[in-house]
């Protein structure tokens, strides 16, 4: 299981396109069985009025046993 780096909260990311603060909010209930939600909103500092929002939607996966056949 692949788990995003950004924990909740807000985060400050500079690419070379400018410097956004974005936020991640966990959604308690997701639209798809099976998947976990996050809203992510990110404004860039420049241009607050403007933000681009997006749900993510990582699968909800239990993490294997130390023995299990999932294990690597």
């Amino acid at each position: 299981m692949v788990l995003s780096s950004l924990g909740a909260g807000v985060h400050l990311i500079e690419t070379h396109f400018g410097c956004y603060r974005v936020a991640l909010v966990p959604l308690t209930v997701s639209a798809i069985p099976g998947f976990r939600a996050s809203a992510v909103q990110a404004v860039r500092s420049d241009t607050p009025g403007r933000a681009i929002r997006l749900t993510l939607y990582e699968r909800d996966m239990p993490f294997p046993t130390p023995g299990g056949l999932d294990a690597a």
